[in-house]
């Protein structure tokens, strides 16, 4: 009896254990792994709206301002207006007048081994152009500070405007004396070294309120 007990026993344990493992085998598979660590780290930053910074707008154009400084110019140029049109007749593309005063451009010429002037320089043709420009300078002379400024304005201005409707090849020299006018005599004399056949000069005298003007312009050629 106690033999049949002991294996009854035995058969009652094996039967449990074979239980337990298919009991066992039966579950299923636990992930050893997180599923989380396997997914990145990954920081959602919120989008930033990207945002121009518009300029401050530029004030309009006044009409009533460019209308104001267009008839200031006038009124500066209107003294010099004829000079400029005999200019403009002449050649616009040598002379240029600027707020300094005229400005002429060079020009390149080729050497042509000339040795005379294929157009003689007239006296009378530019005496009465540099007399017009004298007196209008001269009117004005409340706004020089002193004779020798001037003096130098009327050079200037005379050499450019010659060189800019004179012959060409010439080289010009300008001599002006400002005096004041206290009724007294005045005697102007210059010598310059030239060849009379090419070369010659005239002179201008312009007499205002308080002053007295004399300028003298010479014209030498340059082979």
């Amino acid at each position: 009896m106690e033999n049949k007990t002991n294996v009854a026993s035995n058969a009652r344990r094996k039967h449990a254990s074979s239980g337990e493992k298919r009991k066992h085998i039966n579950r299923p598979a636990q992930a050893t792994d997180d599923v989380s660590s396997c997914v990145p780290n990954i920081n959602i930053m919120p989008a930033k709206v990207a945002t121009q910074k518009t300029s401050p707008k530029a004030p309009p154009l006044s009409i009533l301002g460019a209308v104001t400084a267009q008839k200031a110019l006038q009124k500066f140029l209107s003294p010099s207006r004829r000079l400029l049109d005999l200019i403009r007749r002449r050649s616009s593309s040598r002379l240029f007048l600027t707020p300094l005063g005229f400005y002429r451009v060079p020009i390149q010429i080729a050497p042509t081994f000339q040795l005379q002037p294929t157009k003689l320089f007239k006296p009378d043709r530019l005496e009465n152009f540099t007399r017009d420009i004298v007196h209008d300078i001269v009117q004005k002379h409340p706004g020089y500070s002193s004779h020798g400024t001037l003096a130098k304005t009327l050079c200037n201005d005379v050499r450019i405007a010659i060189q800019g409707i004179g012959p060409k090849r010439y080289k010009y020299v300008v001599f002006c004396v400002v005096a004041d006018n206290d009724k007294q005599s005045m005697l102007v004399a210059s010598m310059c070294l030239w060849n009379k056949n090419f070369d010659d000069y005239f002179s201008v005298e312009c007499v205002e309120n308080d002053l007295i003007v004399s300028l003298t312009v010479f014209a030498s050629y340059m082979d």
